[in-house]
């Protein structure tokens, strides 16, 4: 893992390209284009960190992670989508927790949910799982 100000260079661009093509092409953020990237995964409050996972010298997957008080959140990750058994998406996210604990941090955001997007479905795959409702946080079993 090297960790990184910025991500706005031809191999992470070229990676995400890889991954907006092949796994949402379905979606509003097709075609990719370098300046939506730009828009979309830039650093403007001045807390996010960029987490490239590497298999020997080749760039595999992205993390896009603010850097909070009290936690990390997850904002964005993007990865090889040829590389399905690798779980890259999984492994980016339990390698948030592992990093959260070591900065002695209390929570992984893992962002907004849609309870019947498919697309965002794994992120009830992780417990606790607590979504914001009402102004308070609540445990869903």
């Amino acid at each position: 893992m090297v960790a990184t100000d910025n991500i706005n260079d031809d191999e992470a661009f070229d990676l995400y390209r890889k991954y907006i093509s092949l796994r949402h092409s379905d979606g509003d953020m097709y075609p990719p284009e370098r300046e939506q990237f730009e828009a979309f995964l830039s650093n403007v409050w001045d807390c996010t960190r960029y987490f490239r996972f590497y298999d020997k010298s080749e760039l595999v997957a992205v993390a896009v992670v603010d850097a909070l008080d009290d936690g990390l959140s997850a904002i964005y990750t993007f990865f090889d989508p040829e590389a399905k058994k690798r779980s890259l998406g999984v492994y980016a996210i339990l390698w948030q927790v592992q990093h959260a604990r070591e900065l002695d941090l209390e929570n992984l955001y893992l962002g907004y949910w849609i309870q019947n997007c498919q697309k965002m479905s794994y992120k009830s795959d992780y417990r606790p799982l607590q979504v914001y409702i009402k102004n308070r946080w609540t445990t869903l079993v």
